[in-house]
């Protein structure tokens, strides 16, 4: 059995005794406080109070910066005093309280974070992350460091804790007290390990120095507890300095060079550094309402940003973008700007059935016709010619959407696709353009490796109706007429078109609270209808839009607030999304 400071057994107390330990340090100045700036630079007359201590009492104010929406302790110990506590009290409190008496069996804590290392290597293969290299910042015992070399991987800990550092060199690994020692001896890693590290940085400017000891095409991994997926009676710890969401983690890595690869509400991250950005992000002060509706966990809470993530994985976008630029398809570049007067724009929500004549009348009128690639057998059924097709989806069972082929149409494919439709379409008039994925680097060279001299790229949202849109603003439309983008739908039932392609896909449906009104949608279509009003605003801003006016029942009219019926000018009014 362990031993506490008094020479006698382990017992519950011991956690708490360590507690009252810290406290009074800091009452007597022997931990001492000093208070803090936001990373934002902003003064902290502009912060809120969101506690005065910890959630095991000890003194640790934090406090929710106003202009950047950052959590932070202030004041907080100083770095000399955080080094005295992780090397006196951190473990034995935390590990502690989590772990009774195995937290003192140092062979207990190496197997704990052994398992999570290799849990972590299962997460990493589903983005084809396999490193040969790793480096692991505040690895303590070394167990999650072991766990990559038991695969083969030459790895590197950097831990503060001078127990720590012992164990793991009993170990047989290798182990640093600072990054500065692995930038001087010039270790370069294909996976860096930030695991409930970011939370404990006094600067976080500290994570600029990871590019240093990133390899060319390396990857940092990042986990924090995110402040929205973790009950608020747990939240705040005094080893806490900062408490993040997931869009201030983003906003912030961003201002330091790195682009995510995945980030999630658990703060789950993957990380690449691209230096420096071109423009000053946002701040993500729309997440202000989710943040105090989830400390005081209330009942009904505001739809805050809703993030979506690519299914596919950036390889294999890659490696379909170079197969295709292969094949020497024409850049659209020579269709920009070439058309104007009224456009139509059809995808595959429910509400497009009842609005069949209308789509009619308008094309007869002279409105030019883009669908979707899955919508393409529904106009061959209605009688109906589209002036253009347009392709985003990367999945092979895009090419169900291609059984009726109109010689007249002209297809315009996205970079990303899968070949096989390039393949389908050949000998048709078809266009290739790319999506944000035609800015990575690679993309870049396999463009001048084909002889491109003029890349297109197309902001898509989320969703090929929404990359119809941007394309059909590239093209020179104005005034669009839009059908089918429901967002939601009448039931579980009910969830496309009647005959339209790919109706397999599968999705969970959720309800939500518009205006007064329940309607039944899932996050991927809170998605869509948010960057809609984004997209639609920063069109509007840059003068390549008129009007835009939307057909049949959509949760893009419900959260328009402001609007005339179902049409609203983005010259005159406005877009906001209401509650």
């Amino acid at each position: 059995m362990s031993m506490n400071d008094n020479g006698q057994g382990w017992d519950k107390l011991s956690p708490v005794r360590h507690v009252a330990q810290v406290m009074q340090k800091l009452e007597a100045g022997v931990y001492p406080t000093e208070e803090t700036k936001c990373f934002c630079g902003i003064e902290p007359s502009r912060d809120s109070i969101l506690a005065e201590r910890d959630r095991y009492t000890m003194p640790h104010r934090m406090v929710l910066c106003e202009n950047c929406l950052l959590v932070r302790a202030n004041p907080r110990m100083t770095r000399e005093a955080y080094r005295e506590f992780y090397n006196n009290e951190y473990r034995k409190i935390y590990d502690g309280f989590s772990d009774g008496p195995q937290s003192e069996d140092p062979d207990f804590l190496f197997e704990k974070a052994h398992k999570k290392g290799r849990d972590l290597k299962e997460f990493l293969l589903q983005f084809e992350i396999d490193p040969k290299i790793v480096v692991d910042i505040g690895s303590d015992k070394g167990g999650m460091m072991m766990s990559f070399k038991d695969g083969g991987a030459t790895v590197y800990g950097v831990e503060i804790c001078a127990e720590g550092r012992t164990y793991t060199e009993a170990k047989g690994l290798t182990i640093f007290s600072s990054i500065e020692e692995l930038i001087e001896r010039g270790i370069k890693a294909d996976l860096v390990v930030m695991q409930d590290v970011i939370e404990h940085l006094v600067d976080l400017t500290e994570v600029e120095k990871i590019q240093h000891i990133l390899a060319p095409n390396g990857k940092l991994f990042i986990f924090t507890p995110g402040l929205l997926a973790t009950n608020p009676a747990m939240l705040f710890q005094n080893a806490h300095t900062y408490q993040f969401i997931a869009a201030t983690l983003e906003a912030i890595m961003e201002r330091m060079g790195y682009a995510e690869e995945f980030l999630d509400d658990h703060i789950i991250s993957i990380w690449k550094y691209i230096g420096p950005p071109q423009f000053e992000p946002e701040w993500p002060i729309a997440w202000r309402a989710a943040i105090f509706e989830h400390l005081l966990q209330s009942d009904k809470r505001s739809l805050p940003p809703v993030r979506a993530r690519c299914k596919f994985s950036e390889k294999s976008m890659l490696k379909n973008i170079d197969g295709n630029l292969t094949l020497q398809i024409p850049m659209m570049g020579d269709l920009i700007g070439k058309y104007s007067g009224p456009c139509v724009i059809v995808a595959g929500g429910p509400s497009v059935d009842g609005q069949i004549e209308k789509i009619k009348e308008l094309v007869a009128d002279g409105a030019a016709l883009i669908v979707i690639e899955r919508m393409y057998p529904w106009c061959y059924k209605h009688g109906l010619k589209p002036t253009f097709v347009t392709q985003l989806d990367a999945s092979e069972g895009v090419t169900d959407g291609f059984t009726h082929i109109n010689p007249d149409t002209i297809h315009l494919i996205a970079a990303t696709t899968h070949p096989s439709v390039f393949e389908i379409l050949k000998g048709y008039k078809q266009y290739i353009w790319c999506g944000v994925g035609g800015t990575h680097p690679d993309a870049q060279d396999f463009l001048h490796k084909n002889g491109y001299t003029r890349n297109v790229i197309v902001n898509t949202g989320g969703s090929v109706a929404l990359a119809s849109l941007s394309l059909g603003e590239v093209l020179g439309y104005r005034d669009f007429h839009l059908f089918g983008f429901d967002c939601m739908v009448p039931s579980h039932d009910k969830t496309y078109a009647a005959h339209v392609a790919g109706e397999s896909v599968d999705r969970s449906y959720v309800e939500v609270e518009v205006g007064g009104e329940t309607v039944l949608t899932c996050s991927s279509f809170l998605a869509f209808a948010q960057q809609f009003f984004t997209m639609t605003e920063t069109a509007r801003r840059w003068g390549m839009i008129d009007t835009v006016q939307i057909y049949g029942e959509s949760l893009i009219t419900k959260m328009f607030d402001g609007g005339n019926d179902n049409f609203f000018n983005p010259k005159q009014t406005e877009l906001s999304v209401g509650a």
